[in-house]
């Protein structure tokens, strides 16, 4: 590197002799071209900023795919692709970074070729740089958001009419997530629908309604719901509901499709009558819910149910109990951190099988739910039931200690 006086001196490789054998570099080793860094008469160091970005990234920046900054000033930027989310921190480094657009790189130089010496200038100087790191979206505002204005049917639309209601592209200029990723929210997450271009969440007593009456139907016309011709079942109440309501968001998350037919999912139904129950009592005991499910529906309550909706609550010496308690995953943080402390706050202590329901949904692509869990969470092995058991039971009987999960400050 020089300045405009030194750079003078730089005229062939046999001026560079002196500098190349000081760094104990042989010439036979260097390319032709011989390279000279000159600092630029203009030099800056707050016009060029540098971002770090992956080879996957970078592939798809030149080949035009378009990329979004999403954020208010309350906010952490994030970069949005149209199927992904990245966050963007800015970075310090210890050294300054040279700025060089015009260097030319080991694949770009000929091997062959006269010794020359070209002057490559550095227009800017800088020690930050943007760091990316890819997360999932902070959809929880979007629940809020639409919060504001639910739909429980037209007849009720009177109660909601003075609140504001959101276009998809509304949501999109608030909501810091990709397209793609927004979309699979509202389609999959919450129970959210496009109704005459607004999305609404639906009120919960009105979707188990909306069961209740499909349920009804089948039965007055005589339909297996395992067998139920799709023609018929998409014009099914359309004469009381919205179109898009039946289409897009009962028969779709409430119904299996195989051909022409579709299966009413009775799962799915049970589901939304827990969680009905649960979100208005907040907690309750499993002999409540069990004589409930068998007055409604027919058959016993269990806590697959419940999945990532309830947990069972421990008593003083980490005993599961027979109280349940609604808790939402959907309602809890999206970051894996503040995730875990909820999880841990309302509970000191899980097996893999309760707590994966509550963190399926933070998992980034290509990442396992243990190596979420081995990074939150701390696991240990819980001897003391089986020790118990030992005692007074054959070895055929006895019961495996027992692996539990709890927070990383515990230990």
């Amino acid at each position: 590197m020089c300045d405009d006086a030194a750079h003078e001196h730089y005229r062939s490789t046999c001026d560079i002799g002196p500098a190349t054998r000081a760094a104990r570099i042989s010439l036979p080793n260097l390319f032709p071209e011989v390279q000279v860094l000159k600092f630029s008469d203009d030099l800056s160091c707050t016009e060029t900023v540098l971002l770090e970005a992956s080879e996957e990234l970078i592939t798809k920046i030149e080949s035009g795919i378009r990329f979004v900054i999403r954020g208010s000033r309350c906010d952490t930027a994030v970069l949005c692709s149209p199927d992904r989310t990245w966050e963007i921190k800015a970075r310090e480094t210890s050294n300054s970074l040279l700025v060089a657009p015009d260097v030319a790189t080991a694949g770009n130089l000929s091997l062959g070729g006269e010794s020359s010496v070209t002057i490559r200038e550095i227009p800017s100087v800088t020690s930050e740089y943007l760091e990316l790191r890819q997360i999932i979206p902070h959809w929880g505002l979007a629940k809020h958001l639409l919060e504001e204005a639910p739909f429980s049917g037209y007849a009720n639309e009177e109660k909601v009419n003075d609140k504001r209601k959101y276009t998809f592209s509304d949501l999109l200029d608030l909501v810091q997530s990709s397209e793609e990723e927004l979309l699979c929210y509202l389609r999959q997450k919450i129970p959210a629908c496009e109704i005459d271009g607004y999305w609404r969440l639906l009120d919960n007593h009105y979707i188990y309604s909306i069961a209740e009456r499909i349920a009804s139907w089948t039965r007055t016309n005589a339909l297996d719901e395992n067998k139920i011709p799709s023609y018929e079942a998409y014009t099914a109440l359309l004469d009381m509901e919205p179109e898009e309501v039946m289409r897009n968001f009962f028969w779709e998350r409430f119904a299996e499709r195989s051909g022409d037919v579709l299966r009413i999912r009775k799962d799915a139904i049970r589901r939304q009558l827990a969680r009905i129950v649960l979100s208005k009592i907040q907690t309750t005991s499993l002999s409540v819910m069990n004589e409930l499910f068998v007055r409604e529906i027919g058959s016993e309550f269990s806590m697959a149910d419940v999945e990532g909706i309830a947990f069972r609550i421990l008593d003083d010496k980490l005993n599961v109990t027979d109280t349940v308690e609604y808790f939402p995953k959907e309602d809890l943080r999206i970051e894996p951190e503040a995730r875990f402390q909820a999880l841990f706050d309302a509970r000191p202590r899980w097996t893999r099988e309760e707590i994966l329901p509550f963190i399926c949904d933070i998992l980034l692509p290509g990442q396992t739910a243990d190596q979420l869990l081995f990074k939150y969470a701390k696991s240990y092995l819980d001897r003391s039931r089986s020790k118990k058991r030992s005692q007074t039971e054959t070895e055929d009987t006895t019961v495996r200690p027992m692996t539990y999960f709890i927070a990383l400050r515990q230990l």
